[in-house]
């Protein structure tokens, strides 16, 4: 993988994390990413207004990135718990995606893990970052 490849998927991977929708040009992978105005967490201002010109413009050279859904960020979660935790911290986090709000219970249990947290950090971006180049590969074709 060259190196504008993996900026590439970086950039997009973060603006995911982010929860932006991210749209990428068919001719020369420019990338335009956009808050989910859909989301109560983000409202339009003028701050995005030349995006969204630009994908107003050209949108028939644009096209988005599907971002994963929280049955990936869930399965993430779980394959993290059973193949890099040791017990007794993976009994704890399986427990933890067991109850009802399994993001918030999981979140809360690896917070207070400080060499394991960093792990997790990584573990999910690694994750990301292979869902977003499947994605993009997916466009190559």
């Amino acid at each position: 993988m060259n190196l504008d490849l993996e900026n590439l998927i970086d950039e997009i991977e973060n603006d995911f994390d982010c929860g932006m929708k991210v749209f990428i040009s068919k001719t020369n992978f420019k990338i335009i990413s956009l808050p989910n105005f859909d989301d109560s967490f983000f409202e339009e201002n003028e701050a995005w207004n030349e995006q969204i010109s630009e994908l107003n413009r050209d949108g028939e050279s644009y096209v988005e990135i599907n971002i994963w859904d929280s049955s990936f960020s869930y399965e993430i979660m779980k394959s993290f718990a059973e193949n890099v935790c040791e017990n007794p911290l993976k009994n704890r986090l399986l427990k933890a995606l067991d109850k009802k709000k399994p993001f918030q219970e999981f979140k809360y249990v690896i917070t207070f893990e400080n060499e394991n947290r960093q792990k997790w950090f990584e573990y999910k971006k690694m994750k990301q970052k292979n869902y977003v180049e499947r994605e993009l590969n997916q466009l190559t074709k």
